[in-house]
């Protein structure tokens, strides 16, 4: 086992981003959810023991560009839906201190989701962004968190796209593999 030596910096990081998605089958009950990891990586075993209470803030606007971007219609997602579980969050303003204690190197952000109360014409997201570190560096690119929560509807899946091109300049067959992922109730991307 190869001890860690203070080499380089220490770093806090969103293990997941810049995005993440769930999709779920329709459902009535509660389901326990991870929804992302936060993750603290140390330069040496001292720095991992330290303590460290760092701030994370929700970030609407991350969800606004997220759908800008990808033609997409995510709502942030409503408190009444969910109940956060890992008790190293707590929820201060619009956003979360999360305590990692000496030898923590992850906090999850779990959550109940309960599907009674899911308006399945909605698919939802919550963004987050580190906004202090405890002194640790940010890793580049994964500052930032969208966490988006849907529904499959009944098209979503993998399917084998397979025909011939007959327009010109394209006159060849095509056969390959494609995703179609849900965007709405009857509406998926491509």
């Amino acid at each position: 086992v190869k001890e860690l030596k203070n080499e380089g910096d220490s770093f806090l990081k969103f293990q997941e981003a810049p995005e993440k998605i769930h999709y779920f089958s329709p459902f009535t009950d509660v389901k326990t959810v991870d929804l992302f990891s936060l993750r603290k990586d140390a330069n040496s075993n001292a720095s991992l023991k330290t303590p460290a209470k760092v701030t994370i803030t929700l970030n609407p606007g991350l969800i606004e560009d997220y759908n800008d971007e990808n033609g997409t219609n995510f709502k942030v997602m409503p408190d009444s839906i969910y109940t956060l579980t890992n008790t190293a969050f707590q929820k201060v303003g619009n956003g979360y201190t999360v305590d990692f204690a000496g030898d923590d190197f992850a906090q999850d952000f779990t959550i109940r989701l309960n599907g009674a109360k899911w308006d399945i014409a909605n698919t939802y997201a919550l963004g987050f962004t580190i906004t202090d570190s405890a002194n640790m560096n940010v890793n580049e690119g994964k500052k930032d968190i969208v966490v988006m929560i849907a529904v499959k509807n009944k098209y979503d899946g993998v399917y084998r796209l397979q025909g011939f091109h007959n327009r010109e300049p394209y006159n060849f067959p095509y056969d390959q593999e494609v995703h179609l992922i849900t965007a709405g109730p009857n509406s998926v991307i491509f």
